[in-house]
């Protein structure tokens, strides 16, 4: 497939730059036709994210990463549109320094005017210093982006066909595989059904809990960084574990009343959370390891 054109570095009247086509977006909203306009803005987010995952191969890690991302907070802070974002991130790496997940409490999820790129670090109260926009009209930057992917109906059946898809992966990979990852970046299927077993016990916790209990308190859980625990379990009774914790938790949602879903709890990381929205994020979680275990299928001869 022929690369496409370059843009980076163009000017903003190239037709495909990034603002151009953003500034394209805003004319044609003003006249109403918000179908047109979507394309234009799909099309500035494909350009700036293609770039992204190009340079992504480049981009540094563990202390190098940190060593970065302090470089970039010194850039925000020098930054007269950018700077609100310093200080946040700074108080994240040093969270991060300290072993620990940076909480909503610490990092407030930022707020970017929807027409002029007006940044703040936390809700605005006030209309847009610079266009005037109301502080609704913003958009806001959430840490997860699976909270809105599904609704009440689509959730449930995307919870009740993964356990299927995965047993019938897991039949076309020879058992002495089940351990071995394809890769070294890369989980093999024992320690994808481990992790999306741990990431089921978590969900079917925090069910009961919103269901149960009113805004309650959800704790962050680090469950990719359980998986070591399972590394000798035998993988049958891993996928077991996982496949009756998933029966159990689709009966109780799906006996529960549709007003329910809109019950909420309050997660630490991610802010107040509707049953809706955390269903969904496990939900649409579990497609990605998926994949993973897909990997290990070996090639039709």
């Amino acid at each position: 497939m022929p690369t496409p054109p370059a843009t980076e570095g163009a000017p903003s009247s190239h037709p495909l730059a990034p603002a151009a086509l953003l500034a394209l977006a805003a004319r044609v909203e003003g006249d109403g036709r918000y179908n047109v306009a979507k394309l234009l803005r799909a099309a500035s987010t494909a350009r700036v994210q293609r770039e992204a995952d190009e340079r992504l191969a480049d981009a540094p890690r563990d202390d190098a990463l940190r060593a970065e991302l302090a470089r970039v907070a010194d850039a925000l802070a020098d930054d007269a549109l950018l700077a609100p974002l310093a200080d946040p991130l700074r108080v994240g790496l040093a969270r991060w320094a300290d072993g620990g997940v940076p909480l909503l409490a610490d990092v407030a999820d930022p707020r970017v005017c929807r027409r002029c790129g007006h940044v703040t670090a936390d809700a605005p109260e006030r209309p847009c210093p610079r266009c005037g926009a109301d502080p609704d009209t913003f958009l806001i930057q959430r840490p997860v982006w699976w909270l809105e992917r599904h609704d009440r109906a689509t959730a449930l059946a995307a919870l009740e066909r993964t356990p299927t898809v995965l047993r019938v992966l897991l039949a076309q990979i020879p058992r002495d595989a089940w351990s071995f990852r394809p890769d070294p970046a890369t989980w093999s299927p024992h320690e994808v059904i481990a992790h999306l077993r741990d990431a089921q016990s978590v969900l079917a916790q925090r069910v009961e809990r919103i269901l149960g209990e009113d805004d309650p308190d959800l704790e962050a859980q680090q469950v990719w960084a359980w998986n070591a625990a399972s590394r000798d379990a035998p993988t049958d009774d891993v996928l077991d574990e996982y496949e009756s914790s998933r029966r159990a938790v689709l009966e109780r949602l799906q006996a529960a009343p549709a007003e329910a879903w809109g019950r909420t709890g309050r997660h630490r990381e991610f802010g107040r959370l509707t049953l809706t929205q955390q269903v969904s994020y496990f939900a649409a979680h579990e497609p990605t390891h998926l994949r993973q275990v897909l990997a290990s299928v070996p090639p039709k001869a």
